[in-house]
Parts: C-alpha cells; structure tokens; sequence
C-alpha cells in the first residue's frame, strides 16, 4: 500500500512539472477542445442581454475583462464609434480561446490547458477555422518576463505577474503573434469549473465513447488521493463530474484520444442546448450567464460580444474547421529532451517560419488542412505539370500521394471522387480545375489505393487552372 505522503509527492510531481521550468519537461500533450462552443457561448451571452434585461447584462459586466479599453460600461460609447470588430475591415477576426484549470485546481491552475487561435473569415462566403497549437511548445517568454517556458505556461507567469504583464492572455497572446505572424484580435478564456457547471446546465450530455478508459491514476479533488475514472465504451450519459473526468484523462490513453474526446464534448453541450430549446427560455440563459460571469472572462466588450455573435451566428457547422499543428510526420514540430520533454520547430528552436506558413495557409485553406486530403495527378496534359502543381497543391494542404506523366494525352480535365466525406476539398477542387461535377470511382486508374481523389489533367488544364505556362 502506497503510504498517503507518497501519493501527495506524486500528484504534487505531476502538477508542478507542467509550470515548464526550462530544462524540465513532461510529455507531449495536444488539446483540441472548445470548438464551437465558444461561438454559442457568444450567442447566448448576447441574446440573454435582449431576452433578459438588466439583470443579465450586471452579469455580463463580469465575464468581460476590466483591461478591455476600461470596463463594460466604459466601452460601449467608444465601441460603437469604431463600427466593426478589430480586422472585421481586413476580412478577418483572429480570437485566442483559452481554457484553464481554475481555482479550484491550486496547483497548475493558471497553466494554459489549451491554446486555439481561431480565425474569422468575414469576406465573402464566412467560414471559422481553429489552429490548436499544442501546450509543450518551447518559446521565448514575452518582456518583460525572461527565459524560456512551455507555451502554456506564458499564461501561468502573465498571471503572476499582471501588473507588468497586463495578465496571462496578453502575454499569451504576444506569443503567439511572434511565432504565428498572425494578428489576435480577442481573447476569451473558460475554466474547467465552468465546462463542468455547464454541462450540468443543460441536464448532461450524451457521448458515443469510442473505446474503455481505465484511468486509476485520476486525482481526487484534493490532489492528494486518487479518484479512479472508469467508463466503457458505447453511448453514455454523463453529468459534469463525468464529462470534466472523460475530457482530462490521460494516464490510459493517449494525448490525442484526450483532444478527441473534448471536441465530442464540447458539440455535445452545444447540440445539448440547442435540442431542448434552451435558446428561447430566460430562466436557462440566465443560468448560463450566471456560470458564465464566474469562469469565463474575454476582452471582448458587451456591445463588441453583440457583433461577434451577428457575424458566427448563421455559419453551419461544416463551416467551422479544426487543424492541430503537432509533431507527426507531416506536422511541424519534433521532440526535444534536454533533462525533460519539449515541442520545438523542425528547422530548430526559435526558426517559426514554417509555423507561420503553415498558419498563414490555415487561415485561407482551413477545410482543406482539416479534411487532410490525399491526392493523384496524371499528367495528361502533353507538356510537364507535375512539379508545380505538386507544389502549390502541397502548400495548401493537400497530400500528394503521386503524381506521374501520362502517355497519352486526354483534352478534358477531370476529377475521380474515391470518398463521400472530404466535400468541402471536392468543393474547391471543382472550382480550381472549373469541373462541373467528379466521377466516381475509377479505381483501376490509381497506382494508390490510399488516395481521396484523383486529378486526370487533360490539355485544357492551362485554361481551366488559371495557368500561363508550363513546367
């Protein structure tokens, strides 16, 4: 029997060692939660104000961070003499989203959970699109604060340190301009008290787990002893004690199953509210609002919550879009271990520009890098395609499985379809090649049998890819 002095060493371990002292580190760990939740969150903070009154803006002056230009009230006279949200006239709206552990978790409570820079398209069709980054990223801590520290835990000595700092999402946020090249506009940060009170808010959600978790190393609220989570898979009904417990377990899964099984989490509350008609009810707004002004806090204006919620409020879900920038084989990042375990560029520590590629090419093609599309080319065009197009395909997200120079030449380009999931990559396959449609099937036309689609590039492709020349 392990003796309790030897359980609290251990959970005191687990929890110090993710403050990232340099040279210090944990394992590689990537979050992927708080999806469109936080667009409902917008939806319902705002639509309580019109449905509620007073009572629910009192309770919204909370949520909306004191460093925001002076406080609610102070901002609604300035806000509407700017007109739009900050980017809004550059055709897009970058928001931080932030999730902590809270007070109720003392130790590593400020460390920064999960980090996702969401971007807004505003121009033309609106569609969202969230770059997770993941937390054990190695960066240059922002000034005045010094050294090196995991990228979450910049949120954690911002805190410490407000009043040089102006708090841990500004350091965040400064962060994550250097390394991303992208302007943040907002932030909003949520706490896992508050996920956990939500979901009790709209009665538990239904889950479909996809596999046992046998977690006998889950802490207890003490962070002494241990709570064992187990849970079968299958679908499940959970309150928030469960869901909070399903969203964090680690120690018998992987990192990315944890990533999965919050984004399951946080549709779920989404669909969960929307179903029961939460939308149109007061009494259950309120309560929202309630839970909301104690755990969440943006720098977002009441009036500027307002807009935001007029700009995501009619984008479907299929728009919205999720790519998670890790260390896999075709992801940026690789391991580091000096005395512990870092995430750092592959071109080595501190060399982002492939990072800020990457989230350059994210924001303009985010459905395409979700979807992870594998491609084949034939060049069928007579002349020689297959390097440019390789390359500018690539650039965008796509996996170019192959692409070879067909022997005979055909006059029309055309697209096989091998997949009834990836619609938003046919989309913009049709429009780049100018086909009205994509054949199905054609499998004896691949050398692969792993690929999506594949593109037969016929003579006219010059014309119909918007092409001047050859290669």
């Amino acid at each position: 029997m392990e003796s309790k002095e030897i359980k609290e060493k251990q959970i005191e371990g687990k929890e110090q060692s993710e403050q990232a002292q340099p040279q210090k580190i944990i394992r590689v760990k990537k979050p992927k939660p708080l999806r469109t939740f936080f667009f409902s969150i917008l939806a319902i903070t705002a639509l309580s104000g019109i449905i509620w009154g007073a009572r629910a803006f009192f309770l919204l002056s909370h949520i909306v961070s004191s460093s925001s230009d002076g406080g609610f009230f102070s901002n609604l006279p300035t806000i509407s003499k700017k007109g739009g949200l900050k980017g809004q006239s550059d055709g897009r709206v970058n928001i931080l989203l932030i999730g902590i552990g809270g007070a109720s978790h003392p130790k590593g409570g400020s460390l920064a959970d999960s980090i996702i820079v969401t971007n807004i398209k505003t121009n033309g069709a609106k569609a969202v699109t969230m770059m997770n980054l993941p937390r054990d990223l190695l960066v240059d801590m922002p000034k005045p604060l010094s050294g090196q520290q995991k990228i979450n835990a910049v949120h954690s000595y911002g805190e410490q340190q407000k009043e040089k700092t102006g708090g841990g999402p500004e350091s965040l946020k400064t962060v994550i301009e250097t390394i991303t090249d992208q302007t943040v506009n907002y932030w909003i940060r949520i706490d896992f008290d508050g996920f956990k009170k939500l979901v009790d808010a709209v009665g538990g959600i239904t889950v479909d787990v996809p596999k046992d978790i046998s977690d006998y190393n889950y802490p207890a609220d003490n962070l002494i002893d241990y709570d064992p989570f187990i849970i079968k898979a299958g679908t499940q009904h959970m309150n928030g004690k469960t869901v909070l417990k399903y969203a964090r377990s680690r120690y018998s899964t992987s990192d990315f199953d944890r990533s999965n099984r919050q984004q399951q989490i946080i549709q779920a509350i989404k669909d969960e509210f929307e179903k029961k008609g939460y939308i149109y009810r007061p009494d259950k707004i309120l309560e929202v609002i309630n839970i909301l002004s104690q755990h969440l806090k943006t720098d977002l204006s009441a009036q500027e919550i307002k807009q935001m919620y007029d700009l995501v409020k009619d984008i479907p879900n299929e728009k919205i879009n999720s790519v998670v920038l890790d260390n896999s084989a075709t992801g940026p990042f690789q391991t580091y271990s000096n005395g512990g375990y870092y995430l750092i560029p592959k071109a080595g520590a501190k060399d982002w520009f492939e990072v800020k590629q990457i989230a350059k090419n994210i924001f303009s093609y985010g459905a395409i890098l979700a979807e992870k599309p594998v491609v084949e080319i034939q060049d069928a065009t007579g002349k020689s395609i297959c390097s440019a197009e390789k390359a500018e395909l690539s650039a965008i997200g796509f996996v170019v499985a192959s692409c070879a120079k067909s022997q005979d030449k055909v006059s029309t380009t055309s697209i096989y379809s091998f997949t009834t999931e990836k619609n938003q990559t046919l989309d913009n396959l049709k429009t780049r090649y100018n086909t009205q449609g994509a054949l199905i099937g054609g499998e004896s036309l691949l050398k692969s049998t792993q690929a999506d689609f594949l593109i037969i590039a016929g003579t006219d492709y010059e014309q119909v890819a918007g092409k001047t020349g050859t290669n």
